[in-house]
């Protein structure tokens, strides 16, 4: 609890602020059909593909396996290690959303020029409250991950000292958290990826889940629901709206990973906060 209380802090003492005010967007263009989006790879072996591209956002999926994996950890936030099934594939940001390509649905759903791109931009966009990041992925006819999901996809099938979180210097190779990145952010996808094809899981900057937070973990991932875990409903009307957070961030000190595991508020816009889209498949 005492690392818990000490990382909401930090959120508060890095926030943006006040909640901005939501501008009005507009519908984008294009189909959000991933099935006609442009493919990046496929598989040798069967022809499939494991990368796709939307043309609109400039977003590379990858396509996750559906499997079985560990979720949880040890501390009182983590809560119990236990397995969960994601029955289905379905596709994840191979990175977190850059600025650049906030800027670039910024422009699409406003009707303004988008702004020149420099070597910044390609940085995580964060700042972003709940609600700002979920109606990106609405937009756009992706979504936030599910907790499960994501852990599913940060840990890659990935055990033992395989790991990236196994040792410092595996997690160094895998991430920006405070023993290499300077305190500040970095440009994605300039670390390696997990097995699974994925970057910048692991530090950077913290990514917003589609789970609300309940205190205990076994709460939000009941017995008997944990094939493809939505995790526990909304609080009662006037209750704050927390939301989990996952995968540490520049400013991160090397832990349980991946099962690290923080909450939010949901108006919380925090220079540590960004997110990465998921999408059906």
């Amino acid at each position: 609890m005492k690392r818990a209380l000490a990382t909401c802090l930090i959120l508060w003492l890095v926030a943006c602020g006040a909640r901005s005010e939501r501008p009005q967007r507009t519908a984008i263009d294009g189909s959000a059909d991933p099935k006609t989006w442009e493919v990046v790879a496929r598989d040798p072996n069967t022809d499939e593909p494991t990368r796709v591209r939307d043309p609109r956002s400039g977003i590379t999926f990858v396509v996750v396996p559906a499997g079985s994996s560990p979720m949880g950890g040890k501390s009182d936030i983590d809560g119990p290690v236990h397995e969960v099934t994601i029955s289905e594939p379905f596709l994840l940001a191979e990175t977190e959303v850059t600025i650049a390509q906030w800027n670039r649905y910024d422009a699409a759903t406003r009707g303004s020029h988008p702004p020149r791109v420099t070597p910044r931009d390609e940085q995580p966009m964060s700042g972003i409250d709940w609600d700002a990041a979920a109606e990106f992925c609405e937009l756009h006819g992706y979504s936030l991950p599910t907790e499960a999901q994501w852990e599913y996809a940060a840990r890659a099938a990935s055990s033992g000292d395989a790991a990236p979180w196994r040792t410092r210097e595996r997690l160094e190779q895998h991430g920006w958290v405070y023993t290499n990145s300077e305190q500040r952010a970095w440009p994605v996808a300039h670390k390696a990826a997990n097995a699974f094809g994925l970057f910048d899981m692991l530090g950077n900057v913290w990514e917003w889940c589609a789970d609300h937070y309940a205190a205990g973990y076994a709460d939000a991932i009941p017995t008997g629901k944990r094939t493809d875990p939505q995790g526990p409903p909304a609080p009662p009307d006037g209750a704050t709206s927390l939301h989990v957070i996952r995968g540490g961030s520049w400013l991160s000190t090397p832990a349980a990973w991946p099962s690290d595991r923080q909450y939010a508020s949901v108006d919380t816009e925090s220079a540590l906060i960004g997110f990465r889209p998921a999408c059906a498949w």
